[in-house]
């Protein structure tokens, strides 16, 4: 289960592009900061993921100085971001549980972290890319018009964190898991619970 770090504070964009695996404060993964300016004047929260490589896009996205991981905005002063999606759950056809959905489509935008999980009575094939998440420019089909391509991550059968960039030109996602006895993705039904996605049936 993840934790939140003691939250630190930088004084700007420079500071917090300069951290790494030796500085004071350490960069660690999963921490949280503020950085007092993030260049437009205002303070903003920061989360780092150490395994993430997406092009920096100041101040959503910030790129280390090594280039290693990236630090995500999300709230703070009018820094724009937000720790917690909005939207709407579709495909719901056949759900085996009320509120879930086989596709989600957010009205709030901007750089979040989702954290997927897989509930107890779901079995999925065992491996590293037993889940993946899928990104679209319109409102999921059959036919995957408008689904983008690669993939923005593959996580193991247990499930993992991943961080969107969310704008209203890719605002709908898809997940896509390999149930026990298949050895191709199905399109799983998922709950949403603030900002996790708990895979519950197919």
């Amino acid at each position: 289960m993840a934790f939140i770090h003691t939250a630190l504070s930088v004084h700007d964009i420079n500071a917090l592009k300069a951290l790494n695996n030796t500085s004071n404060p350490k960069r660690v993964d999963k921490m949280f900061l503020v950085a007092g300016d993030n260049g437009t004047g205002f303070p903003s929260w920061y989360l780092y993921k150490q395994s993430a490589t997406d092009n920096e896009n100041l101040p959503s996205i910030v790129a280390s100085a090594d280039n290693v991981g990236r630090w995500f905005q999300f709230g703070g002063g009018n820094g724009g971001g937000s720790s917690i999606i909005s939207g709407n759950i579709l495909c719901t056809s056949g759900a085996p549980r009320n509120n879930s959905g086989k596709a989600f489509e957010f009205t709030s935008y901007g750089n979040f972290f989702l954290i997927i999980a897989v509930d107890n009575g779901v079995s999925l094939v065992s491996g590293s890319t037993s889940i993946i998440v899928h990104l679209w420019t319109q409102e999921p089909n059959v036919a995957q018009v408008g689904k983008i391509e690669p993939r923005i991550i593959a996580l193991p059968q247990t499930g993992g964190d991943v961080g969107v960039a969310i704008r209203s030109t890719n605002k709908w996602l898809t997940l896509g898991a390999k149930f026990t006895g298949t050895n191709f993705y199905d399109a799983p039904y998922f709950t949403i619970t603030g900002n996790t996605l708990t895979i519950v049936g197919r």
